[in-house]
């Protein structure tokens, strides 16, 4: 028998605390992703999913700074992670790719997800799962997808 939640917003956010740190520690990482800090882990994602990205592009996905994203390039780029290529329709911009190295880590990801996934959907009830992915991809809809603008701290106190 299904459990009757409360859906108050510290009872949903502590679920999706949990999810979100236990279900890492069910992957089983390269080496080199155990290194990265989690912001590199994001970018590193990022890059991989989006294709490749301006600087203010980045910062703007990740709320931080441009000066922040800088940093943050800088270092995956001298790890070999990441580089800055000129646009081909603008030779003004750069724009950051994934190396060889960095596409490798991101398969070594995606390979171990896939066992994961694989895993859980063959444990669930069919049933159970598609009402699941139905609930899901209402979530993305309504937090990715129709999200015009990021809700800010300051908008939040009424500044």
């Amino acid at each position: 028998m299904a459990k009757n939640y409360e859906l108050d917003s510290e009872t949903i956010f502590s679920m999706v605390f949990d999810l979100v740190t236990n279900f890492s520690k069910l992957m089983s990482f390269d080496e080199r992703l155990e290194k990265l800090k989690t912001i590199e882990f994001y970018v590193l994602i990022h890059l991989a999913l989006k294709g490749p990205k301006k600087m203010t592009d980045l910062a703007r996905a990740f709320s931080m700074t441009k000066s922040n994203v800088t940093l943050i390039v800088d270092s995956m780029e001298s790890n070999g992670l990441l580089c800055r290529k000129r646009a081909v329709e603008d030779r003004r911009v750069y724009l950051i790719h994934l190396t060889e190295t960095g596409q490798s880590i991101y398969r070594s990801l995606l390979k171990g997800f896939d066992r994961i996934i694989k895993k859980f959907t063959e444990s669930i009830d069919p049933e159970d799962l598609q009402l699941f992915a139905s609930g899901f991809e209402k979530i993305m809809k309504l937090v990715v997808y129709n999200q015009k603008e990021p809700v800010t701290g300051a908008e939040e106190r009424g500044s």
